[in-house]
């Protein structure tokens, strides 16, 4: 499992720049330089450590994927990178591998499997939705009060 200091890390060795900075609209947004670089912000306000990580994953997604579009983007456009960057995301920070050793190995309801990964359990049902869509086999842990597959 990645560590949040390592996520940032990983940010720095590829060149990316990350900011804490007040955003009104957004947790985090990240723009990619001429130079192929990206600057990536984190709001200022407090954010629990998972959606932290779950926030600058998901921008080194945009990053890393060079999944970026402007303003004038169309709605599918919009989707699309979007979703290459979410994806990149949870390859991140929940590897397929490690997912199925955790679920294999007893952790069974998907806020035990958030907790381990550090990240919101929304994402955890994502990742296994994800795999699942993608054609690997998932073991299927059970699911929390309250939650919903997606």
């Amino acid at each position: 499992m990645q560590t949040t200091e390592a996520l940032y890390r990983y940010a720095r060795s590829r060149g990316h720049a990350v900011y804490r900075r007040p955003l009104r609209h957004t947790r985090a947004m990240s723009v990619q330089m001429p130079d192929g670089r990206c600057a990536i912000a984190i709001s200022k306000l407090p954010l629990s450590v998972r959606l932290e990580r779950r926030c600058l994953a998901h921008e080194l997604g945009h990053c890393e994927t060079g999944a970026f579009y402007t303003y004038r983007a169309q709605a599918a456009e919009i989707t699309s990178c979007e979703l290459r960057a979410e994806r990149w995301a949870i390859c991140f920070l929940i590897p397929y591998d490690d997912l199925c050793r955790q679920i294999a190995a007893g952790l069974q309801v998907p806020h035990a499997l958030a907790e381990h990964f550090e990240v919101p359990e929304a994402m955890v049902l994502d990742a296994i939705a994800y795999y699942k869509a993608i054609g690997l086999a998932v073991p299927s842990p059970a699911l929390s009060p309250g939650a919903t597959r997606l």
